[in-house]
């Protein structure tokens, strides 16, 4: 079995939008994430709340939680990757693999990360179009929510590896030992060392190779199954365990895992899979219309991770200048699907122009 295509989009259309909200109300809000170290003082702020106002609850979750939508991603990469190298038998030669990966990365990237530069004569500008800034310069990508793209690339080629050892040991080994590492640097303080694994693949590598696990039989597995016969029991322990581990020290390495499983619990469903199965892929389906909401915006989840930078410049303007924060949040928002909805089928349409000009347009 594999996730439904309608439940693989809702899923990424929650998250984008969890994301695309965080990125603005972190950097207008007082309290921030925890995102790429674990910072004491940050789970101190929320406790110590005295006066909480409706924009406080909104701002706080968003600001605070909203980066979870993040491992969901990493999740649907690996997941991807072995669907359509595993699954459908496409072989890969590396070479023609990371060149194909790198143009779609680039392609994608290249106009709104131009918009938000500003210049690309800054000497920087090269770490960054060779996605190598995140090794050299990891706090100093513009935006910097376009870390993300290093890291898929890295992600990309380490798969490689993994597509040719496929022993679940390789899986469960490499994750125990990046939670185990991960974990030795949360009990410390922070320190940059700490601040380059986390923006790029190594600490991130137990996200992504769930999803590997998930594709290439996970999702059918015991633990799967009783999943779904407890739906409701399990939403409850995965949200009270990621609610946890996100303010706890010792538990907060594991609060990526929890939030996917969480995500899992309530989204993944094999009869669903039998339905999308069975069903044409042309047939609309029947879900109500939060969940056509959701899977329209998963189908446009990239272009809105990189459109939303440049709307976001001049909310985050909008809004020290004194602006009113909900009024400008809700055009933020609607201006960032807006653009993804014009951004995205211009993306799709000339991908394939350029793997073609490129001689890359034959997948492998």
């Amino acid at each position: 079995m594999r996730i439904s295509y309608d439940k693989s989009l809702q899923m990424k259309g929650l998250c984008i939008s969890l994301i695309c909200l965080h990125n603005l109300t972190h950097l207008v809000y007082r309290i921030k994430e925890c995102e790429f170290a674990f910072y004491p003082k940050r789970v101190e702020q929320i406790f110590s709340l005295q006066s909480v106002e409706p924009w406080d609850v909104f701002a706080l979750f968003f600001s605070f939680w909203g980066w979870y939508g993040v491992p969901i991603f990493m999740f649907f990469s690996g997941y991807g990757l072995v669907m359509k190298h595993e699954r459908k038998g496409v072989p890969i030669h590396f070479k023609h693999y990371f060149a194909r990966n790198y143009v779609k990365l680039m392609l994608l990237m290249i106009i709104p990360w131009a918009l938000c530069f500003q210049t690309l004569f800054k000497p920087r500008a090269i770490l960054q179009l060779t996605y190598t800034i995140n090794i050299f310069m990891p706090d100093g990508i513009i935006p910097g929510v376009f870390w993300y793209f290093g890291l898929t690339l890295q992600f990309y080629v380490l798969y490689v590896f993994f597509y040719r050892h496929r022993d679940v040991k390789w899986l469960l080994g490499v994750s125990a030992a990046m939670l185990a590492l991960d974990f030795l640097f949360t009990m410390f303080a922070k320190t940059y060392l700490h601040l380059c694994f986390r923006h790029n693949s190594p600490f991130w590598l137990p996200v992504f190779l769930m999803g590997v696990w998930f594709a290439r039989g996970g999702c059918d597995s015991r633990f799967m199954l009783l999943m779904e016969r407890h739906r409701a029991v399990f939403i409850i322990v995965w949200l009270l365990l990621w609610a946890i581990s996100s303010v706890v020290r010792v538990l907060w390495v594991f609060s990526p895992l929890f939030f996917v499983l969480l995500m899992l619990s309530i989204f993944h469903d094999r009869r669903s899979d039998v339905v999308e199965e069975e069903r044409s892929a042309a047939r609309p389906s029947r879900a109500g219309m939060v969940g056509k909401a959701l899977a329209w915006m998963g189908a446009i989840s990239s272009g809105i991770f990189v459109c939303h930078p440049v709307v976001r410049m001049y909310a985050e303007s909008a809004i020290k200048g004194g602006g009113d924060r909900v009024l400008v949040t809700v055009i933020y928002f609607a201006g960032a699907v807006l653009a993804a909805a014009l951004y995205t089928p211009l993306y799709k349409k000339a991908l394939p122009v350029v793997l073609r000009w490129l001689k890359l347009d034959k997948v492998t």
